[in-house]
């Protein structure tokens, strides 16, 4: 079992026998779980994500996106996605916006591969503010199945407005293919997921502490 610690989590076997004369320190990272201006501010629909409800993201990064029974990234990750809806609760829109997050994913991973890595620094930086106004666009479009709750609800909205984040979504991966990008989509997520694991393990060896 883990714990929160004040750089994330550790193990219970280290506090299952403390001594009484330690004094234990806890900081505001033991109990953080929005980080509100990287939630707005990062670029990707994929970090996003990781910036609020930390806690529970942690646990999803953890222990079931590596245990999903599918290869693909993109399965995987709505594997992962599924199963963040039924933590949240049975209501049909749930899972009908957390099951879009993998094509927005999808998407942006296409684009990048295919566009972005050809741009220069300028080039590199105006499709950034594009990717952040488009993300929060997306964030927007997903939010209604948690407003509306209803399937019928979440649908005739997402009707009333074309579907046009799906469609924009769709759209960037056909032109990712087209461009060559999109093949590597799935090993461009499974990479991306291995520096962000590679990272947190890096900082816990500093501080001593164990995340798994």
């Amino acid at each position: 079992m883990v714990a929160p610690s004040s750089t994330g989590w550790r193990h219970l076997s280290s506090t299952r026998n403390p001594d009484p004369t330690a004094e234990e320190k806890y900081d505001f990272r033991t109990i953080q779980n929005i980080d509100c201006y990287n939630t707005d501010f990062c670029v990707k629909v994929r970090h996003g994500m990781r910036y609020w409800n930390m806690t529970v993201q942690w646990w999803l990064h953890h222990y079931i996106y590596p245990n999903a029974p599918f290869r693909a990234y993109t399965l995987r990750a709505g594997w992962t996605m599924f199963i963040s809806a039924y933590w949240h609760g049975l209501h049909a829109g749930y899972y009908l916006s957390f099951l879009t997050i993998p094509l927005c994913i999808a998407a942006e991973s296409a684009m990048e591969a295919s566009v972005r890595a050809k741009l220069g620094p300028r080039g590199q930086n105006i499709f950034d503010w594009v990717h952040w106004f488009l993300k929060m666009r997306a964030y927007d479009y997903m939010c209604m199945g948690f407003v509306l709750l209803k399937a019928s609800d979440t649908i005739y909205y997402w009707t009333s407005i074309y579907f046009i984040m799906h469609i924009i979504a769709v759209c960037c991966i056909v032109v990712g293919r087209a461009l060559k990008g999109g093949k590597r989509e799935g090993r461009r997520g499974d990479r991306e997921e291995k520096r962000e694991g590679e990272k947190v393990e890096n900082v816990n060896d500093k501080t001593g502490e164990k995340t798994d």
